[in-house]
């Protein structure tokens, strides 16, 4: 798992807002945890790849 998906909300909050982390950076961080996981628990019914 990505280390920025370790951290509370708030801290991944106030990293967005200081530009310590990027939009991008964080959700292409989230994109790869679901890719990882999500044939497990499959949350997620349709995952578009072409968008990221």
């Amino acid at each position: 798992m990505n280390e920025i998906l370790k951290k509370p909300y708030v801290e991944l909050k106030d990293s967005l807002n200081s530009g310590k982390i990027s939009s991008t950076e964080l959700v292409s961080a989230c994109i790869n945890r679901i890719r990882e996981v999500d044939g497990a628990v499959k949350a997620f019914l349709y995952l578009d790849e072409k968008k990221y």
